[in-house]
């Protein structure tokens, strides 16, 4: 006799509930006809997995209410030896109990009733298979559960275990499974988490709490930008420690916090855009190369808030959806991509802009500290590439049967952990840059207007000569950040040269009788028109 999905009715894990009362993570049979329910499978880890662990891991069925007498088949084996139970060519399971199969030698009469085990194999089970046959008396079972037949299995391997339970008979009945680890009660594809989120929690405060020394420290040299990342820095140490607390609840009491799921859905939003919004001022050079951002402030703040909403929006539909479908995609997945790409767009374009700019003004420490800043940032874009690769090709392999068997306990590492790890190493890089130190003040503005070097060249072709205007312009004439409020600034040495080409040849050439030779006028700092017409105009565009 062969069980097909089509005809079989019984069935598995359809509904996933989880009891305080019992230390484990349990699933209902209904014993509802269903096409994919021919069985159901799930992770399990053995003692000797868990490090301190005190009991074993176990699977229970536990047959709750039957409509009437009938016999009911209980398979429990790993999913590794699933070669052992599924026979060519369906792969599915055969039951014993037809004269071909007792006569053919597949089973013994004994068997009779129960799953075919391929016994004759040249590799033994990898772990020990329960194949069990019980006739139930509707007499003795109702729906309240009271009266109860429970199967056990131990678990002594780490692995992938599926569980199969058939009415021979086609009569309906609900089971539930308990899925028992060492550890408490999460869903063994979720522990991993658990120690990975504490881990990172003491990573993080190991840091805030270095960083929150140094700032003490150097207290009197603190830029703006580093009181900023000591804010970031301690709400990262916050929302690691809520993401620990939201599993380690999980485990405990069987059953999710909703509280704790919106908090840790809302602060690592928040997180996530934070920091985006922390790389996008600074590589818009606030602190560092501008006093203020002015109105461009203003458009950082509403990116950011998109992106935070877009992440929340993100993380609640991948709470709540079961498969990704178009309309998901759409829903859930589209506003966060667009707001990312605008960040990654927004930041790349400011950097190059700011390095162009402090190398135009010859501020070579601070360029150095940019340019270390893209490194790391172009080194996250080809390690996000490369997993981006690594998971689309998990994605086209994840519908087949052998992935979950094979890859259910770094499952959560694709789609979660590595973001984690990847995140954790470009934050130490860029708190290395930002530093407090003695030296703070190599980063501030001052730097800027304490230079030797301070007064602005400009070439101007013109005529028939090679020579070169050079405009002098002190620092009383031509501040060079306090008017500098406007984003939209950033190019300004190049277009202060094209203006100077456009209106000083000709107006200071005659104003101030400079000499010429070779096509080109040299206005020395004398020339109280040039002087004064570049001035105002710098001042405008500053």
């Amino acid at each position: 006799m062969v069980i097909h999905c089509s005809t079989a009715i019984p069935v598995l894990l359809v509904v996933a509930i989880l009891s305080s009362f019992v230390s484990c993570y349990a699933e209902i049979i209904t014993g509802i006809s269903n096409d994919q329910d021919y069985y159901r499978c799930n992770g399990m880890y053995s003692r000797s997995s868990i490090p301190g662990a005190a009991g074993q891991g176990t699977i229970s069925l536990l047959v709750n209410y039957v409509h009437s007498s009938t016999s009911i088949n209980i398979l429990i084996f790993d999913s590794r030896d699933q070669d052992l139970v599924l026979h060519p060519p369906t792969n599915q399971l055969v039951i014993c109990g037809t004269a071909d199969t007792i006569k053919s030698g597949a089973c013994p009469e004994s068997d009779k009733g129960k799953v075919i085990v391929n016994t004759t194999s040249s590799h033994p089970p990898t772990s020990a298979i329960l194949n069990e046959l019980h006739h139930f008396n509707a007499q003795y079972l109702n729906r309240t559960g009271t009266d109860v037949v429970r199967f056990s299995y131990q678990v002594n391997t780490t692995g992938f275990y599926c569980v199969a339970a058939m009415s021979m008979q086609n009569i309906p009945f609900i089971a539930t499974v308990e899925w028992e680890n060492p550890y408490g009660q999460l869903p063994a594809i979720e522990y991993p988490k658990l120690p990975f989120y504490g881990f990172l929690s003491i990573i993080f405060m190991i840091i805030g709490v270095t960083w929150m020394v140094l700032s003490f420290k150097h207290s009197n040299e603190l830029l703006p930008i580093q009181l900023w990342t000591t804010a970031v820095t301690l709400f990262i140490v916050t929302e690691m420690a809520f993401n620990y607390a939201y599993y380690e609840d999980w485990n405990r009491y069987g059953r999710q916090s909703a509280f704790l799921l919106v908090l840790v859905i809302v602060l690592n939003a928040a997180r996530n855009s934070l920091s985006f919004f922390m790389l996008l001022v600074v590589s818009l050079g606030y602190g560092v190369v501008k006093p203020t951002l002015g109105t461009t402030m203003s458009r950082c703040i509403a990116l950011g808030v998109l992106h935070f909403l877009s992440g929340v929006i993100y993380m609640v539909g991948a709470q709540v959806l079961s498969e990704i479908t178009p309309f998901a995609v759409l829903m859930f997945v589209l506003p966060l991509s667009i707001t990312m790409t605008a960040f990654y767009f927004w930041i790349l374009s400011a950097l190059s802009a700011t390095m162009k700019r402090l190398e135009l003004r010859r501020q070579s420490v601070k360029l150095e500290m940019y340019r270390n800043l893209w490194r790391i940032l172009l080194a996250s874009v080809i390690v996000l590439s490369i997993f981006f690769i690594v998971n689309a090709v998990n994605v086209s392999y994840r519908e087949s049967p052998s992935w979950m068997p094979h890859y259910w306990q770094w499952k959560w590492f694709l789609l979660e952990g590595w973001l984690n790890i990847l995140y954790l190493f470009v934050y130490i890089g860029i708190l290395i840059l930002w530093r407090p130190t003695t030296n703070n003040a190599r980063y501030g503005l001052e730097q800027i207007s304490s230079q030797d070097d301070d007064d602005e060249a400009v070439r101007v072709e013109g005529g028939v000569s090679d020579r070169r205007v050079k405009l002098r312009a002190t620092k009383a004439n031509v501040p060079a950040e306090e008017n500098n409020d406007d984003d939209d600034d950033d190019d300004n040495d190049d277009n202060l040269m094209d203006w100077v080409e456009k209106h000083v040849n000709g107006t200071n050439g005659e104003a101030s009788g400079a000499s010429q030779s070779g096509g080109q006028i040299l206005l020395p700092p004398t020339s109280p028109d040039a002087a004064r017409l570049v001035a105002e105009e710098a001042s405008k565009r500053q």
